[in-house]
């Protein structure tokens, strides 16, 4: 398991938990591969949840890059 993975999975676990500390997690995850679409997903979900608008945009953006045909975007 690739260390990007690792740190998805634990933004995963901590945003479904209401711990904001995810996005932290989700991040590093992208440092680690900047194409990694559940990193991605679950920061635009964390934006949508916090109500961060420039914070859905931004990797929202990137997220319709790599994947065009995503639901989460409207």
């Amino acid at each position: 398991v690739s260390q990007s993975r690792y740190y998805a999975e634990v933004a995963k676990i901590l945003l479904s938990n209401g711990q904001i500390e995810g996005i932290e997690f989700a991040k590093m995850a992208l440092q680690i591969n900047a194409n990694d679409v559940d990193a991605l997903k679950y920061l635009v979900i964390a934006g949508k949840q916090t109500q961060n608008v420039q914070m859905v945009e931004t990797y929202g953006k990137k997220l319709k890059e790599l994947d065009p045909y995503t639901d989460l975007l409207e």
